[in-house]
């Protein structure tokens, strides 16, 4: 791979990375003291959650779905310098996606008034079920655009379309959940303004993404205009079905989640002696204590959540090199691109992943206090540690399969992965002393079935992976060292200043072993604003050589 791609490459990568650890960082401030009970608590939480879970997978569509097909066969031609036809691809997948957000919408609607028209107003997730509604158009609308400035390998303004909607998440979920809660309406109301929050943000992102396009208008008006080619826009469809189905691998476990246990009725084994320190605690009733303990799921379910959704958007950036480079079959390049995914990959699943095997009950205590959410929450998230690596992985892979056009066996992988979670779930939900847990754990192992699988793929279509040690070896001893150093400081003290202490050790152990197991090369500073000042620092104290 010549330097020049490299840097593209891990830089187009940077932007989505550190824009969505933004958008995490935003979102951390939003879903927190949203989940607290001093706002929505367990139950309001679950409101919101059953809510959320439903946009989820149309979120995951507009960020990581119908942009990676555009992007993907822009890109193509782009790399056979067919302009014309790349933004020919644009404007029919535009008019295509616009016609699905319609009929989503509708159907949406649809669906949702039959199911309220049986249940009546006794089933308050509706209020927030509605609320989410125009999300669908407002998404899906976003997704054209991203798509079109990714396929030119253009990530900042995808990038800062997801900054916008996560502000506006923090600022209007949040306020008017806040306002509604001192106005006096009720828990469920609550809620559905907080997702409502959610819908608006999903706006204000379409706007600043058709604005941001408007500079391009001009030039498409006089070169494409009343353009038509049915063969195209099929074209388009048989290609995104796949990729964008697979694109929704976690999401559709939540979904899966919410259908199955967070309704009474529902798989769980609900035996009242069993949660009776719980429903008094939360002071609800019977009828109440799966949406409770939706709620606390959600709450361990959105830390895990941070680890596949950084991944994803790792091979978001990517999926238009891997497919320029394989269409090129420049076969070296292509191992290279690889072996940067798998890299990049290693160094953000393992430590996170064991971290939260390890200090899963301490961070639930550090976040909620020592109640319910953090003794039925901690054992939750420290499950959700193994199912965090093999997710982000699963993910990673997932693009990179996608890359070299092999959409197709990555939507068989997870939809045998989903049919296992369902099953799964059925299976160990109805078991009392797993109950709630049995949705985590059915979660842990379906992405590890994906993840094989997947790699089985990968290994048959290219190869082996190059620099295993260097890629994944070093990453995974690194991560070790520094969960175990930070594990055995946390012995000393159990209050909370020691567990934030403990984990910024973690951080620091982790980054002295990268330097001292030689993980940290110089290409990957193309990832960093000023990488040559950077570099020759790095020299210059060792820290590459």
């Amino acid at each position: 791979m010549s330097e020049v791609a490299s840097r593209n490459l891990k830089r187009s990568a940077a932007i989505m990375l550190f824009a969505t650890i933004l958008v995490k960082l935003i979102g951390g401030l939003f879903k927190l003291p949203l989940a607290s009970d001093s706002v929505l608590g367990d139950l309001g939480f679950g409101y919101f959650s059953a809510a959320y879970d439903v946009f989820t997978p149309i979120h995951y569509i507009a960020i990581s779905g119908f942009p990676v097909v555009i992007a993907k066969l822009i890109s193509d031609n782009l790399g056979k310098n067919n302009l014309f036809e790349a933004r020919k691809i644009f404007i029919l997948s535009r008019r295509m996606i616009i016609f699905l957000s319609l009929i989503c919408f509708v159907v949406y609607l649809a669906v949702l008034s039959v199911i309220y028209f049986l249940f009546g107003k006794s089933f308050n997730k509706f209020y927030s079920l509605y609320a989410i509604a125009p999300a669908i158009i407002f998404c899906f609308i976003s997704s054209c655009y991203r798509g079109y400035f990714e396929g030119f390998n253009n990530m900042t303004p995808a990038a800062v379309s997801n900054i916008i909607e996560a502000f506006g998440k923090l600022c209007l979920g949040l306020g008017l959940s806040l306002i509604s809660i001192c106005i006096g309406f009720d828990i469920s109301v609550s809620a559905a303004f907080a997702i409502l929050g959610v819908t608006l943000g999903s706006l204000a992102s379409a706007v600043y993404l058709r604005l941001r396009f408007n500079k391009e208008r001009k030039d498409f008006d006089n070169t494409l205009k009343g353009i038509k080619d049915n063969k195209i826009g099929f074209k388009i469809l048989m290609i995104s079905l796949p990729i964008v189905l697979s694109s929704l691998t976690t999401s559709i476990m939540a979904f899966i989640d919410s259908l199955t246990v967070s309704n009474a009725g529902g798989f769980l084994n609900l035996n009242i002696n069993y949660f009776a320190s719980l429903i008094s605690e939360q002071k609800i009733t019977e009828n109440l204590l799966p949406t409770v303990l939706y709620g606390i799921r959600s709450k361990a379910f959105t830390l895990f959540n941070l680890v596949p959704t950084l991944t994803l958007s790792i091979a978001v950036a990517l999926i238009p090199s891997i497919s320029k480079s394989f269409a090129e079959k420049n076969t070296s390049e292509l191992k290279e691109n690889i072996g940067a995914v798998v890299k990049i990959t290693s160094l953000i699943v393992l430590p996170a992943g064991f971290g939260f095997i390890v200090f899963g009950r301490r961070i639930m205590e550090l976040l909620y206090g020592v109640g319910a959410s953090s003794q039925i929450g901690g054992i939750m998230l420290t499950v959700f540690g193994f199912a965090a690596i093999f997710a982000g992985f699963s993910l990673s892979l997932a693009g990179i399969l996608q890359g070299i056009g092999k959409q197709n066996i990555v939507l068989l992988n997870i939809a045998i992965g989903v049919l296992i979670k369902i099953l799964l779930n059925f299976i160990l939900c109805k078991i009392e002393s797993i109950n709630i847990l049995g949705a985590v754990y059915s979660t842990a192992i379906s992405f590890f079935v994906i993840f094989i699988l997947h790699f089985i793929v990968l290994i048959i279509h290219t190869g082996r992976i190059t620099s295993i040690g260097k890629n994944i070896i070093k990453p995974l001893l690194a991560s070790f060292i520094c969960i175990l150093i930070s594990y055995s400081f946390s012995f000393i003290d159990n209050s909370k200043i020691f567990t934030v202490l403990a984990m910024i050790i973690a951080v620091i152990i982790y980054f002295v072993a990268l330097i001292w197991l030689k993980c940290i090369e110089e290409s990957d500073f193309y990832l960093l604003p000023s990488s040559e000042k950077l570099i020759k620092i790095s020299k210059k104290f060792k820290i590459i050589r």
